[in-house]
């Protein structure tokens, strides 16, 4: 039995319409493609997150690192639905064995929205495994994509 080709989701962590990320986003995913792999083009603007904000939960498990996805709810007695977006997104995430993230600097970091994507999927362990990312950034400052592959434990973490 020949092996599956690897399956890559990749998106931008820009939200705008003509961002470069989400142009550096698709090339990535061509190049991808190209050399055999599976690939989910996705645009984040259409998987809608909220802001993580653990009150919305349990209070005894206030900490979003102890929530956890049950059936497409949280924490005890799981009576929270996670948001649609979220659903939609962690279908994605489960089924891929990899990222290819293309985001901008904003602040000497990845934009908020990419941060509070990152928080909802592995504060909530959603695929349980490990993924690879690959982050890149198309801004002009040289030390940026050095900048954003070294953001913090999200990299090459379990989500």
């Amino acid at each position: 039995m020949e092996p599956r080709p690897p399956r890559i989701i990749a998106f931008a962590g820009s939200l705008r319409t003509d961002s470069n990320n989400k142009k550096l986003a698709r090339a990535m995913a061509a190049g991808a493609e190209l050399a055999g792999a599976e690939v989910r083009l996705l645009d984040l603007k259409d998987y809608p997150v909220p802001v993580l904000d653990a009150d919305l939960f349990d209070a005894k498990n206030s900490d979003p690192h102890r929530l956890y996805d049950e059936g497409g709810r949280v924490g005890p007695p799981h009576d929270v639905p996670l948001p649609e977006g979220l659903l939609q997104l962690k279908e994605h995430v489960r089924w891929a064995d990899g990222w290819l993230v293309a985001t901008p600097e904003y602040g000497g970091s990845i934009p908020g929205m990419l941060k509070n994507l990152i928080d909802w999927l592995t504060g909530l362990r959603l695929a349980r495994r490990r993924s690879t990312t690959s982050p890149t950034s198309s801004s002009p400052e040289p030390a940026c994509a050095s900048r954003a592959t070294g953001t913090g434990p999200w990299q090459n973490s379990p989500v």
